[in-house]
């Protein structure tokens, strides 16, 4: 029910390993999607800025999936009747295209944009001289330059790169100016004690959401365990786990659950809660202990859950 006049988001993706059948249907890795979705830019008194009222959805999911989901994630927050303008940032990948909502503005991420350059060009001083007019919004110039680098080299390969940056680039090309630096009608100001966002905070929020816990670190996933656990970081990293674990036990069966006021350590945890380990070769949904039954099929049907995550 949160009204803003200016909603921001932001989508990407980051590939996740993944194990058993899953591995045999789609491959040594499946793409996880991620997108936020925020008011605007908040700033204490130390001066560090944080997104304000950040909502977060992540999974494994067709772009028509995904982005139905998101939609619920944000309305289920934000009051969207009150939203007079979107902003919606991102590399440009076509599944995110697709999750475009009508008459939203549209912007390149700057860093995907310049990392673009560089990946295709590998002259530096060219590499400046798109760089710099990009910074200065000459569009036209930016693409007379890359279109006629394709012939300034003999390198096949170069240019090759040079054409695909090309393409690349007049795709977007309404898109390669940030929309605060664009001429005309800017979207109207956030709400009071909020400043407008740049965007560009995606590449953290992926590190931060779903990157530190699930990747990097030799793990590989099911698609449904992927998915279960993305959904928990997606609300604890906005915030908004304590809240569904409240509404959980305020409504669920509290039998078979203690409170813990100060830090366990493993042994106490083992003493405390004899049961809750289960061997992953028989963690099903028939050999659950009870109250891990109940914890898990209030967030998950059993259906879903993969027998190691």
């Amino acid at each position: 029910t949160y009204e803003t006049p200016v909603l921001y988001e932001e989508m990407d993706g980051v590939y996740l390993a993944l194990q058993g059948k899953d591995r045999l249907e789609h491959g040594r890795g499946k793409e996880m999607k991620v997108s936020i979705a925020y008011s605007g830019i908040c700033e204490d008194a130390s001066g560090r800025r944080s997104l304000a009222n950040k909502v977060s959805y992540a999974s494994m999911e067709q772009a028509e999936h995904f982005r139905r989901h998101t939609e619920g994630i944000v309305a289920d927050f934000y009051d969207l009747d009150c939203v007079e303008q979107r902003i919606f940032n991102s590399d440009g990948a076509g599944w995110l295209q697709k999750n475009m909502v009508p008459m939203c503005i549209f912007q390149l991420d700057q860093f995907h944009r310049n990392r673009a350059v560089r990946t295709y060009v590998d002259d530096p001083d060219l590499q400046q001289t798109i760089i710099g007019l990009l910074r200065e919004r000459k569009v036209k110039e930016t693409l007379a330059v890359v279109e006629a680098s394709i012939e300034s080299t003999l390198d096949p390969d170069e240019q090759e790169k040079r054409r695909n940056l090309f393409t690349y680039s007049s795709s977007h090309k309404h898109a390669l100016v940030p929309y605060y630096q664009r001429k005309g009608k800017q979207p109207p100001l956030p709400n009071e004690g909020q400043q407008p966002a740049r965007c560009g905070s995606m590449e953290s929020n992926i590190f931060t959401i779903i990157g530190n816990r699930m990747k990097h670190n030799r793990t590989c996933w099911s698609v449904p365990g992927a998915n279960n656990l993305a959904a928990l970081l997606a609300l604890h990293h906005t915030g908004r786990l304590r809240r569904v674990l409240r509404d959980w036990t305020a409504h669920g069966d509290p039998s078979g659950l203690f409170t813990v006021t100060q830090p366990l350590t493993a042994a106490d945890v083992n003493r405390r809660a004899k049961n809750v380990y289960i061997p992953p070769h028989l963690l099903s949904a028939d050999n659950l202990h009870p109250t891990v039954k109940h914890c898990l099929t209030t967030f998950f049907p059993l259906s879903e859950m993969h027998t190691t995550n």
